[in-house]
This record gives C-alpha cells, structure tokens and sequence, in this order.
C-alpha cells in the first residue's frame, strides 16, 4: 500500500481532489508512520453473503494513505483546515 508523504506540503488545496489527482507529484514513504502522525487513509468496505450461507461477511480494503506530519503545533492548525475541506 501506498504512503504519500505530504508532511512538506505549505498549503493544501481548497479542492483536495486536486491531491487525489496529483498524488504522484508526491514522494512515497518506505517506512512505518512515526508515532503521533496525522494521516489520511482511503478505503473500501464491501460485505457480501456467500451463497447458501445467511451469514454476512465483511471485507476492508486499504489503498493508500497520505502522511500529513505530527500532532503538534502548526500541524493541528492544517489538520483541522483539511477536515474542513472535506466535510
């Protein structure tokens, strides 16, 4: 799974699909995320019934993540900027 790493990033855009279409501007992590970090995850989630069964099943499917930098100071003013954006 893909880690972009956008901790150097001095603004995020207002229409954050311009990140999602841009990803590959961005460098790709090789390492675990340090403890503390803000990241933004992309994900499906499907549940499916195999037949014969009623039992409901679940699968989760991570694609990517986008590491925005630690909790703390100016990174929390840009993570609440982000979630502005998004909702």
């Amino acid at each position: 799974m893909p880690i972009y790493d956008l901790s150097g990033v001095q603004e995020i855009p207002k229409d954050f699909g311009e990140v999602l279409v841009n990803l590959d501007k961005y460098p790709e992590m090789n390492r675990d995320l340090p403890k503390g970090s803000c990241a933004v995850v992309a994900y499906t989630v499907n549940s499916f019934t195999k037949q014969n069964e009623s039992l409901k099943n679940v699968s989760t499917n991570i694609h990517m993540a986008m590491y925005l930098g630690q909790m703390k100071g100016i990174y929390w003013c840009v993570f609440n900027t982000f979630l502005s954006t998004v909702t």
